[in-house]
Protein backbone atom coordinates (compact mmCIF):
# COMPACT_ATOMS: atom_id res chain seq x y z
CA UNK A 1 0.00 0.00 0.00
CA UNK A 2 1.37 3.37 -0.87
CA UNK A 3 1.50 6.33 1.50
CA UNK A 4 -0.91 8.54 -0.84
CA UNK A 5 -3.61 5.41 -0.32
CA UNK A 6 -4.23 5.97 3.01
CA UNK A 7 -7.29 6.52 4.28
CA UNK A 8 -6.34 9.58 6.66
CA UNK A 9 -4.60 12.08 4.02
CA UNK A 10 -6.44 13.56 1.39
CA UNK A 11 -4.86 12.66 -2.04
CA UNK A 12 -5.53 16.21 -3.38
CA UNK A 13 -2.93 17.87 -1.18
CA UNK A 14 -0.82 15.52 -0.28
CA UNK A 15 2.93 14.85 -1.47
CA UNK A 16 5.19 12.40 -0.91
CA UNK A 17 7.95 14.16 1.59
CA UNK A 18 10.21 11.10 0.57
CA UNK A 19 10.13 11.79 -3.42
CA UNK A 20 12.23 13.56 -5.58
CA UNK A 21 10.87 17.04 -5.90
CA UNK A 22 11.86 17.44 -1.81
CA UNK A 23 15.25 16.76 -1.96
CA UNK A 24 17.37 19.71 -0.78
CA UNK A 25 14.61 21.64 0.39
CA UNK A 26 14.18 21.99 4.43
CA UNK A 27 10.95 22.62 5.58
CA UNK A 28 9.57 23.73 9.06
CA UNK A 29 6.48 23.72 9.93
CA UNK A 30 5.00 23.93 13.14
CA UNK A 31 1.42 22.55 14.52
CA UNK A 32 -0.17 25.79 14.77
CA UNK A 33 0.71 26.23 11.19
CA UNK A 34 -0.67 23.39 10.77
CA UNK A 35 -3.59 23.94 12.50
CA UNK A 36 -4.19 27.45 11.40
CA UNK A 37 -3.37 28.50 15.13
CA UNK A 38 -0.40 30.61 15.15
CA UNK A 39 0.14 34.02 16.07
CA UNK A 40 3.73 34.45 15.12
CA UNK A 41 2.95 38.24 13.79
CA UNK A 42 1.27 39.29 16.74
CA UNK A 43 3.40 37.78 18.92
CA UNK A 44 6.35 39.73 17.14
CA UNK A 45 4.58 42.54 17.24
CA UNK A 46 3.67 42.36 20.73
CA UNK A 47 7.57 41.57 21.60
CA UNK A 48 8.55 44.74 19.33
CA UNK A 49 5.79 46.75 21.39
CA UNK A 50 7.27 45.36 24.48
CA UNK A 51 11.18 46.41 23.47
CA UNK A 52 9.69 49.92 22.13
CA UNK A 53 7.96 50.32 25.52
CA UNK A 54 11.22 49.40 27.69
CA UNK A 55 13.35 51.71 25.29
CA UNK A 56 11.37 54.68 25.85
CA UNK A 57 11.12 53.69 29.75
CA UNK A 58 14.79 53.02 29.56
CA UNK A 59 15.87 56.40 27.93
CA UNK A 60 12.78 58.18 30.13
CA UNK A 61 14.80 57.34 33.29
CA UNK A 62 18.27 58.36 31.71
CA UNK A 63 17.16 61.60 30.43
CA UNK A 64 15.34 62.21 34.33
CA UNK A 65 18.92 60.96 35.48
CA UNK A 66 20.90 63.28 33.41
CA UNK A 67 18.64 66.09 34.63
CA UNK A 68 19.04 65.09 38.27
CA UNK A 69 22.85 65.12 37.93
CA UNK A 70 22.74 68.25 35.79
CA UNK A 71 20.67 70.33 38.96
CA UNK A 72 23.00 68.83 41.43
CA UNK A 73 25.86 69.91 39.37
CA UNK A 74 23.92 74.05 39.32
CA UNK A 75 23.15 73.32 43.33
CA UNK A 76 26.70 72.47 44.10
CA UNK A 77 28.12 75.00 41.59
CA UNK A 78 25.93 77.71 43.34
CA UNK A 79 27.20 76.13 47.02
CA UNK A 80 31.02 76.63 45.71
CA UNK A 81 30.26 80.05 44.67
CA UNK A 82 28.24 81.17 47.76
CA UNK A 83 31.35 79.84 49.62
CA UNK A 84 33.65 81.70 47.56
CA UNK A 85 31.89 85.14 48.26
CA UNK A 86 31.38 84.06 52.01
CA UNK A 87 34.93 83.98 52.32
CA UNK A 88 35.81 87.03 50.42
CA UNK A 89 33.49 88.66 52.91
CA UNK A 90 35.03 87.67 55.79
CA UNK A 91 38.42 87.61 54.29
CA UNK A 92 37.35 91.82 53.65
CA UNK A 93 35.60 91.81 57.10
CA UNK A 94 38.50 90.75 58.79
CA UNK A 95 41.11 92.72 56.72
CA UNK A 96 38.41 95.96 57.50
CA UNK A 97 38.49 94.65 61.17
CA UNK A 98 42.09 94.21 61.56
CA UNK A 99 42.53 97.88 59.88
CA UNK A 100 39.78 99.61 62.36
CA UNK A 101 41.74 98.10 65.38
CA UNK A 102 44.99 98.84 63.81
CA UNK A 103 43.33 102.66 63.57
CA UNK A 104 42.27 102.55 66.96
CA UNK A 105 45.43 101.65 68.59
CA UNK A 106 47.14 104.36 66.95
CA UNK A 107 44.24 106.60 67.91
CA UNK A 108 44.86 105.56 71.72
CA UNK A 109 47.92 106.00 71.51
CA UNK A 110 48.83 109.87 70.15
CA UNK A 111 46.02 110.39 72.92
CA UNK A 112 48.16 108.58 75.58
CA UNK A 113 51.37 110.58 73.90
CA UNK A 114 49.14 113.44 73.85
CA UNK A 115 48.08 113.05 77.77
CA UNK A 116 51.90 112.19 78.83
CA UNK A 117 53.21 115.34 77.00
CA UNK A 118 50.30 117.51 78.29
CA UNK A 119 51.00 116.15 81.78
CA UNK A 120 55.05 116.29 81.41
CA UNK A 121 54.36 119.50 80.54
CA UNK A 122 52.51 120.25 83.82
CA UNK A 123 54.52 118.58 85.46
CA UNK A 124 57.48 120.71 84.26
CA UNK A 125 55.36 123.84 84.85
CA UNK A 126 54.78 122.85 88.32
CA UNK A 127 58.49 122.18 89.10
CA UNK A 128 59.26 125.15 87.23
CA UNK A 129 56.73 127.20 89.51
CA UNK A 130 57.96 125.18 92.84
CA UNK A 131 61.53 126.26 91.93
CA UNK A 132 61.05 129.52 91.06
CA UNK A 133 58.69 129.88 94.03
CA UNK A 134 61.50 128.45 96.35
CA UNK A 135 64.41 130.84 94.64
CA UNK A 136 61.94 133.78 95.01
CA UNK A 137 61.63 132.68 98.83
CA UNK A 138 65.56 131.76 99.56
CA UNK A 139 66.06 135.54 97.47
CA UNK A 140 63.73 136.78 100.54
CA UNK A 141 64.68 134.91 103.04
CA UNK A 142 68.64 135.65 102.18
CA UNK A 143 70.93 133.01 102.44
CA UNK A 144 69.34 129.77 103.33
CA UNK A 145 71.03 127.04 104.84
CA UNK A 146 73.19 124.89 103.02
CA UNK A 147 72.22 121.66 101.93
CA UNK A 148 72.93 118.09 104.06
CA UNK A 149 73.27 114.83 103.09
CA UNK A 150 76.15 112.45 101.90
CA UNK A 151 76.99 114.35 99.14
CA UNK A 152 80.81 115.03 98.81
CA UNK A 153 82.05 118.36 98.88
CA UNK A 154 84.55 119.98 97.18
CA UNK A 155 87.64 120.63 98.78
CA UNK A 156 90.68 123.23 97.86
CA UNK A 157 93.84 122.64 98.14
CA UNK A 158 96.00 125.72 99.19
CA UNK A 159 99.22 125.76 97.39
CA UNK A 160 102.45 126.95 99.14
CA UNK A 161 106.23 127.47 98.45
CA UNK A 162 107.08 125.64 100.87
CA UNK A 163 107.94 121.63 101.43
CA UNK A 164 105.48 119.21 103.00
CA UNK A 165 104.49 115.63 103.81
CA UNK A 166 101.40 114.72 101.40
CA UNK A 167 103.45 115.18 97.93
CA UNK A 168 101.70 119.01 97.78
CA UNK A 169 102.83 121.61 98.96
CA UNK A 170 100.12 123.10 101.10
CA UNK A 171 99.30 119.88 102.69
CA UNK A 172 99.44 120.50 106.55
CA UNK A 173 100.57 117.38 108.16
CA UNK A 174 97.57 117.35 110.83
CA UNK A 175 95.48 117.15 107.33
CA UNK A 176 97.05 113.92 105.81
CA UNK A 177 94.77 110.96 105.27
CA UNK A 178 96.01 107.41 105.12
CA UNK A 179 94.81 106.93 101.77
CA UNK A 180 97.10 109.20 100.35
CA UNK A 181 94.52 111.54 98.73
CA UNK A 182 94.03 115.19 99.23
CA UNK A 183 90.25 114.98 100.00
Amino acid sequence: MFRHDSKFVDPTFYVDPLSEEFIGVECCLRWCQIFGTCRAEEEARAANAEAEAAQRLYEQESARAQQVIEEQKQVSAREIAAQETARAEALTAQKESKRALDITRRQVAAEEQQKSGLFAAQTEMAKSQIASEADAAAARAGKGRKARGAAPKVSVTRLSARLGIGGYSGTAAGRVNPTGLNL
